[in-house]
């Protein structure tokens, strides 16, 4: 019986490593078609993009959805986990066509809003309603994107 829950815990050090590994080959990759079908395999629910930039990282400790039509721009982060203050992991999820400029952090349990647009270097701690417009850290919002 020990043996079983040795494997167990094996095969799931295992998994976590795989998992790793894909996302580090998916923020480093050069192309496009790479860093996409790293990041599905290591179980992001991505749709058909317009664009996931260089070494964006997307954190796996929880569901991460990015739908149709999303612009994500290089070095983002999409963070599912936070151990300060009380521990939280939560989904996160960027709805059709968003986009989310370039170095923006977008925190856990953050839905990002339908053609809602996310201003470079933005901190997004709450949710972004449809066609909006935030920016800053936090991010705020900016205006309604028409």
């Amino acid at each position: 019986m020990q043996n079983l829950s040795l494997w167990k815990s094996l095969n799931g050090y295992l998994h976590d490593a795989a998992k790793s590994l894909m996302r580090g080959f998916a923020c480093n990759s050069p192309f496009q078609n790479i860093r996409v079908a790293m990041y599905r395999k290591a179980g992001v629910n991505i749709g058909n993009l317009k664009q996931l930039g260089g070494h964006v990282w997307i954190d796996l400790w929880g569901k991460v959805t990015l739908e149709d039509g999303v612009l994500l721009a290089g070095h983002s982060f999409i963070l599912t986990h936070n151990w300060i203050g009380n521990v939280k992991i939560a989904p996160v999820t960027i709805k059709r066509n968003a986009q989310i400029g370039l170095k923006a952090v977008i925190m856990p349990g953050v839905t990002i809003g339908e053609n809602s647009i996310i201003g470079a270097g933005a901190v997004v701690t709450r949710d972004v309603p449809d066609n909006a417009v935030v920016a800053g850290s936090p991010a705020r919002f900016l205006r309604w994107n028409t």
